[in-house]
């Protein structure tokens, strides 16, 4: 009976304390997305995240429940920062890259992802101008890149090649049937892309190969030099020792290779200037001059500025 009697005791505990839910929240700022400006600033995507946590006598949890970001400007010296304006509202957004030439920005919202290999599958992609006006989807794929002239995106669709449409979504056309091209990128000049398999790949606007560059990339995205350098900047190329990221500078007329002295875990954007670079380490995104020094964080940027 008295077993009985502290059985019935528990239960009524937890009927009394079942409704008794402690609700925290929290918020967390992040940077996404970064990439020069044709007049050698930097844009990104600043997202706020705020999270309920929910705990009560026999369970807890946590929930996002709102998600927002924003379109932002720095100086490449890591001043001037601008708020310019919200883009989305909404949770389950993923803005992964953009582009920028003129007074546009294009960029991808990821909206499918396969959970055994953690790839991206689908995505939409959006264009904006730089002051904020103008977000438009334009069509699905995945690291759209715009022309020189801002008229065309050059833009990927896992398993179905790399494609090439006009900036208002009109005349998409496939220009490489190869399912595993991924990351293309538009030379300075507007005549040549690059995009990576295994190894590193230049073609012309129609898809016919112009040079391969037998290197081993890690399969990260490569990006070109300013114009006239004919060189383009790529990360995660194999290192020694083992586990070590370093971009590297692969000269395209002479095939000669520059190690960078810093290390790089994402892709790494050259300034039009050729001064500085937009990568990403353990702490976030971050600029840094060629020779390794004035290094700073985007995110020690905006901590605290925000809405």
């Amino acid at each position: 009976m008295k077993k009985i009697w502290m059985i019935m005791g528990l239960i009524g505990v937890m009927v009394l304390f079942s409704d008794c839910t402690r609700v925290d929240y929290a918020r967390d700022v992040d940077c996404v997305g970064p990439n020069w400006t044709s007049d050698n600033k930097v844009e990104f995507f600043k997202v706020e995240r705020i999270w309920k946590h929910s705990k009560n006598f026999y369970s807890e949890r946590t929930d996002l429940v709102s998600e927002k970001s924003w379109l932002c400007e720095i100086n490449a010296d890591g001043t001037g920062f601008k708020e310019i304006g919200l883009v989305f509202d909404d949770v389950h957004q993923w803005i992964n890259t953009s582009s920028s030439a003129g007074e546009w920005v294009v960029f991808d919202n990821v909206t499918e992802i396969d959970n055994v290999t953690n790839s991206f599958v689908d995505g939409e992609i959006w264009i904006i101008k730089r002051d904020g006006t103008g977000l438009r989807k334009v069509g699905r794929g995945l690291n759209p890149d715009f022309s020189p002239d801002a008229s065309k995106i050059v833009y990927e669709k896992p398993d179905s090649g790399i494609w090439i449409m006009d900036r208002d979504g009109t005349d998409y056309r496939q220009i490489l049937d190869e399912g595993m091209g991924v990351y293309p990128s538009w030379s300075p000049d507007g005549s040549q892309i690059a995009y990576v398999s295994g190894s590193l790949y230049i073609i012309d606007t129609i898809g016919n190969i112009m040079d391969t560059v037998f290197i081993r990339t890690r399969g990260n995205p490569p990006d070109w030099g300013p114009v006239d350098s004919n060189a383009i900047c790529i990360t995660n190329i194999y290192m020694y020792p083992p586990g070590a990221y370093y971009p590297s500078i692969v000269y395209l007329e002479t095939g000669k290779v520059d190690t960078l002295g810093f290390e790089a875990y994402s892709k790494i954007c050259w300034s039009p200037l050729g001064t500085r670079f937009i990568s990403r380490d353990e702490n976030g995104y971050f600029i840094i001059k060629r020779d390794g020094t004035n290094k700073w964080y985007l995110k020690d940027k905006i901590e605290g500025g925000g809405k």
